[in-house]
């Protein structure tokens, strides 16, 4: 097996880390240890907690950003290998969670490989079986998401889902989408309780939040325009929200990271 690794470890990043749009010929994985990001994907965000996991095929553009307040810890993997194809098509741009024997495969890898060239070969070739289990890891847990997402406890969840994300700028109420889909308000607030680690409000807050913030970064919008635009009618209340998710104000965060970008 030929491998070539170019990112292998745990790395930490900063409250509010930003890592822009970019492609590389790699393969990445990132396994989140500690705090909450999001992996953005075109018109697709995918918000990962501490223990989820997402693998990105090769030159697929993407951007990574820490939420809230706290720093957030991953391994991370990036790597080219000449394993077989079937072994590398699927369980992409998924999220994955409850993985924790894709972080001991990672570990593993990352033991094995500091040891690649050792006189016996020993080491290439359990290199070479890792890498393989990694990637049928990573297929079964994929699978198991997709299954989950259709599954009819959550299909529910998601209709509700793809409406927050398409209409957030909004008032949403929580009674309404949960009678449209049949369901009570209660078991709304469980389900996003039990597949989203959230409650129903701080996701909508994090996702206004997170819109915010590429407002900030990419348009001359004022204060007041970016507040109505992410669904918050009192400029002075959606400063308040804003500076209670991120440490800092909206002003503060524009001036501190938009002349990173």
């Amino acid at each position: 097996m030929v491998l070539k690794v170019k990112k292998l470890g745990v790395y930490q990043y900063s409250a509010n880390y930003i890592y822009k749009a970019h492609v590389h010929p790699e393969y990445e994985i990132n396994y989140v240890n500690s705090g909450r990001c999001a992996i953005v994907m075109g018109h697709d965000k995918i918000v990962l907690h501490r223990g989820d996991c997402v693998a990105i095929e090769p030159m697929q553009e993407h951007s990574f950003i820490v939420i809230g307040a706290q720093e957030c810890q991953i391994t991370q993997f990036e790597f080219r290998a000449d394993l077989p194809a079937e072994a590398m098509h699927s369980g992409y741009n998924i999220k994955m969670t409850n993985c924790s024997d894709i972080l001991a495969s990672l570990n593993l890898i990352r033991f094995y490989y500091k040891g690649l060239h050792d006189a016996d070969g020993y080491y290439e070739k359990l290199c070479a079986l890792e890498m393989q289990k990694l990637f049928l890891l990573i297929s079964m847990h994929a699978q198991q998401a997709v299954r989950m997402y259709h599954s009819c406890e959550v299909a529910p969840l998601n209709r509700v889902l793809e409406y927050i994300d398409s209409h957030y700028e909004q008032p949403i109420e929580l009674d309404v989408l949960a009678r449209e889909n049949h369901i009570s308000s209660r078991y709304l607030r469980r389900l996003f309780s039990k597949y989203m680690n959230v409650s129903a409000v701080d996701y909508i807050t994090m996702l206004r939040v997170e819109r915010a913030k590429d407002l900030l970064w990419y348009t001359d919008d004022t204060i007041s325009e970016v507040a109505i635009k992410v669904g918050y009618n009192s400029p002075q209340y959606f400063t308040a929200v804003f500076k209670k998710k991120t440490g800092v104000t909206p002003r503060e965060f524009r001036r501190c990271f938009a002349s990173d970008l």
